[in-house]
């Protein structure tokens, strides 16, 4: 049983052109006489067609249905990059996201103006602007996401080495990073 790779999908490049590998852009960058790694997402325009097409599909149905459609595709697209640099492709995705739910009004209330249409969709909330709200119910907004760093494990430890100190300390400072989600609360249960 020989392992052999396809020579129609293998394909052999340079580190500084960067490579695609599920779902992230992986490249070296020269900066000085140094190279460092960037990491982003490189499957926006999946995530694009995506909501355009959920948004089309959806075109007669009321501002609550349309939020519980779009909100677990933007969560789940935003939870699975938000370790890697990601912040100005989400920015452009809430962007996209905007100009399509205000195209999705616009054509909705054809006979109403841009002043009317802002008042009934789009709310302000704290201090952000243009929230698109009905009720208790909003939109994610990616912006808001916060990016989260991969803690790397020091030296030579490992899971095996017996050093408890060290990984209830990391573990900690790994999972109360967030502290709203349910894993983080239930750690902070058992744990501490």
């Amino acid at each position: 049983m020989g392992v052999e790779l396809n020579l129609n999908k293998t394909h052999i490049t340079s580190s500084l052109d960067g490579f695609d590998f599920l779902g992230f852009n992986c490249r070296h960058y020269q900066v000085g006489s140094k190279l460092k790694t960037i990491i982003k997402p490189s499957s926006i325009k999946n995530v694009k067609e995506k909501i355009r097409v959920l948004i089309k599909t959806h075109k007669g149905v009321s501002q609550k249905t349309l939020i519980k459609k779009l909100n677990p595709v933007l969560r789940g697209w935003s939870n699975y990059f938000k370790h890697v640099v990601s912040k100005e492709i989400f920015g452009s995705i809430d962007n996209y996201v905007y100009e399509r739910l205000a195209n999705w009004a616009y054509k909705k209330h054809v006979n109403k103006g841009k002043t009317w249409i802002k008042k009934k969709y789009f709310h302000s909330d704290g201090s952000w602007n243009w929230v698109f709200r009905s009720g208790k119910q909003r939109l994610v907004s990616l912006k808001e996401i916060k990016i989260q760093r991969h803690v790397k494990i020091k030296g030579n430890h490992h899971v095996y080495d017996g050093d408890i100190n060290y990984w209830k300390f990391r573990n900690k400072k790994t999972h109360i990073r967030d502290k709203s989600s349910i894993f983080s609360k239930l750690y902070v249960k058992q744990m501490l």
